[in-house]
């Protein structure tokens, strides 16, 4: 008979659920269609908000985006679109 000796795999899933973590569910996703409409997947903080600008909580940074007449639309537990002329995006770590 050939038996297989099972392994205590909890330090494996210790290591996998660190991995997902930091890097799975700690996800940004960003998407800009024109100049116009930013897309924001991952969000944890609307940090600031007005018509010129608008500064985002992600996972390890926080996305500010510049513009005239920036709106948010479509708000859901993490993630936001935001409208209007957009003029620059940054990323602060």
């Amino acid at each position: 008979m050939n038996f297989k000796i099972r392994r205590n795999f909890s330090s494996e899933i210790k290591k996998a659920n660190s991995y997902m973590k930091d890097n799975v569910f700690s996800s940004v996703h960003i998407e800009m269609r024109s100049n116009r409409e930013l897309i924001l997947e991952g969000c944890q903080k609307i940090e600031e908000y007005d018509e010129n600008i608008v500064k985002i909580k992600v996972p390890k940074m926080c996305v500010s985006v510049f513009g005239r007449s920036l709106e948010l639309r479509c708000l859901s537990p993490d993630s936001l679109v935001v409208s209007g002329f957009i003029c620059s995006v940054e990323f602060l770590t």
